[in-house]
């Protein structure tokens, strides 16, 4: 009896695991950061960036993938380029952040290194 209660718990809490990540995946597509970075419904992303550094325009664009599993988005580098510059995010490069708050408006997340936070 004991077994069965906890392999009942056990399928529970996947199950909602499972839905509480399908309800992230749809409130993470859009853009955000004044469309700075693009999540789309199909698992892809687009991020586009430039600045102006000493008369000259800096631009970045890069691709990828990304997924959120049991509260954590994964995001995978599939393309990247940038112009007068050699900074770039490396293709391959896979980063997985905690996602700690997410809304309609603002999606922040950390891992061991850095966070980010983006606001639509």
């Amino acid at each position: 009896m004991k077994l069965r209660l906890i392999h009942v718990l056990l399928l529970l809490l996947v199950v909602g695991c499972g839905r509480r990540d399908a309800n992230m995946r749809k409130q993470i597509c859009g853009s955000w950061n004044s469309g700075m970075i693009t999540y789309l419904p199909d698992g892809s992303w687009h991020f586009k960036n430039e600045g102006v550094v000493s008369n000259f325009t800096l631009k970045w664009t890069s691709d990828g993938i990304w997924d959120v599993k049991d509260g954590f988005l994964t995001s995978t580098t599939t393309n990247s380029t940038s112009e007068n510059t050699t900074e770039r995010p490396l293709v391959g490069r896979v980063e997985r952040f905690k996602i700690t708050f997410l809304d309609a408006h603002d999606l922040c997340g950390t891992n061991e290194r850095s966070g980010f936070a983006y606001h639509r």
